[in-house]
C-alpha cells in the first residue's frame, strides 16, 4: 500500500482476488505490459506480468494463456506453475483488496504478436532486459516472479 492514499476505515469493503500471471522469455528479456489504471494511482503507469483474473470454467492456464493473448498479442502455452505466491494488499477508493498471485512460465508459441492487443487497461507493451527491470517502476511481485522462475528454469 502506498503511503498518502488514505486511511482504512472499518466499513469499508475487502476484497480477496487470485490472479493468474505469466513470465515469457525471449532472448534474455520478458514480456510485460505497463498498467492503465487510474483509480490506483500507486499502479497506474507500472510495468507488471500478462494476467488476470479466472473466468468460471477456465482452468489457471487457461486464464493465463487468454490473458497473455488479450493484453500482449502473443500466444503463449502455460507450462509450469512457479512453487510460491506472491501476495499483496491495495488500497483502492472503496475496497481493501488482498491479491494472492501465482504465475506460470510460459512458452512463446510465434516470436511475434499474433493479433492486436486489445485490453484498455494496458497501455503499452514491451520486452524488457534484466538491465532495463532496474530502471523503470514495476507493480509488486514482478522482480519477485522474475527471480523465482530463473531459479526454477533448468529444474524441469
Amino acid at each position: 500500500m502506498s503511503a498518502g492514499e488514505g486511511s482504512l476505515s472499518i466499513k469499508e469493503n475487502k476484497r480477496i482476488s487470485f490472479i493468474f500471471v505469466g513470465i515469457a522469455e525471449k532472448e534474455e528479456e520478458f514480456l510485460l505490459v505497463r498498467r492503465a489504471e487510474e483509480v490506483l494511482r500507486s499502479a497506474h503507469n507500472k510495468w507488471e506480468l500478462p494476467g488476470g483474473k479466472l473466468k468460471f470454467g477456465e482452468t489457471p492456464e487457461e486464464t493465463v494463456e487468454r490473458e497473455f493473448l488479450e493484453e500482449t498479442g502473443y500466444q503463449v502455452e502455460a507450462m509450469k506453475l512457479l512453487p510460491r505466491p506472491f501476495v499483496h494488499t491495495w488500497r483502492y477508493p472503496t475496497v481493501l483488496q488482498h491479491t494472492v498471485l501465482l504465475c506460470y512460465r510460459c512458452k512463446l508459441m510465434k516470436t511475434k504478436p499474433v493479433r492486436q492487443a486489445v485490453d484498455e487497461r494496458v497501455n503499452e507493451v514491451r520486452w524488457v532486459s534484466r538491465t532495463e527491470l532496474k530502471n523503470i517502476e514495476l507493480l509488486p511481485g514482478v522482480r519477485y516472479f522474475i527471480c523465482l522462475a530463473s531459479n526454477f528454469k533448468d529444474r524441469d
